[in-house]
């Protein structure tokens, strides 16, 4: 099944501008999906972090349970 894909506006500071225009030179890709690429990435380290504070809390109170 694909994938919808929204199109969105978006506006970059010249900095930003320019580590996504060579992100995209250097890796062969539009800047569109140097972006998405970087977003997915958000994500994912939202979802870890996300997963690593719920680990240490269960560790941290089976610790408590134990004393």
């Amino acid at each position: 099944m694909a994938t919808q894909k929204r199109r969105i506006l978006v506006s970059l500071s010249d900095e930003i501008e320019a580590y996504v225009e060579q992100k995209a030179k250097d890796a062969g890709v539009s800047r569109s999906a140097v972006i998405s690429m970087a977003v997915s990435r958000m994500i994912e380290q939202e979802k870890a972090l996300d997963f690593i504070s719920k680990l240490s809390k269960q560790q941290i109170d089976k610790v408590l349970e134990d004393d």
